[in-house]
């Protein structure tokens, strides 16, 4: 089986779905300009944990850009700092992906005022240390409830999974996806 290059996943890809680039706002000059070849960079979602202001000036480069989302560790002094930068700025973020390790109130806290602030809260589910436990094998094995009900309770719009299937399933089963 061949692994198919950024170009051609993003050729698959063009005019269907938003492709998020996971780890790649290093390489965003490049991927921005490969975007920009191909007619896709409205569906390119980028994510780093850079702080605000860097993030303004890189895109103030560009007439186009992609999609940025902040990943952010809110549980630690630095993550808790950039989040209230993003939370601060004028203009609400499309989304944000937090992760902890362990609930506690300030997380509950900063997931609620994203939701409220207009943004998107995504969770990604793939490991258990990015979600507080409540991730993808502990939803298939136990119970689906116990997790996407949870995490999609505390005002989530977007999860990452590795079991879109089961997870498409249980929205279906509590009337929230046709």
């Amino acid at each position: 089986m061949k692994i198919p290059t950024l170009r051609e996943a993003l050729e698959v890809c063009k005019d269907r779905i938003t492709v998020n680039i996971d780890k790649g706002y290093e390489y965003y000059d490049l991927v921005l300009a490969l975007t920009e070849e191909l007619g896709v960079t409205e569906q390119v979602l980028i994510k780093g944990g850079r702080p605000l202001a860097d993030i303004e000036a890189k895109m103030s480069k560009y007439e186009n850009n992609l999609m940025y989302m902040p990943v952010v560790w809110p549980a630690g002094e630095y993550g808790a700092k950039v989040l209230e930068e993003y939370l601060a700025a004028e203009e609400p973020q499309l989304a944000y992906e937090i992760c902890w390790g362990e609930m506690t109130p300030a997380i509950e806290a900063y997931m609620k005022m994203i939701v409220a602030d207009g943004s998107k809260l995504w969770v990604n589910t793939l490991w258990e240390t990015l979600c507080g436990g409540l991730c993808d094998d502990v939803a298939y094995e136990t119970s689906a409830d116990e997790v996407y009900g949870k995490i999609l309770d505390m005002g989530a719009t977007m999860i990452q999974t590795d079991r879109p299937e089961f997870l498409l399933n249980y929205q279906r089963e509590r009337g929230l996806h046709n």
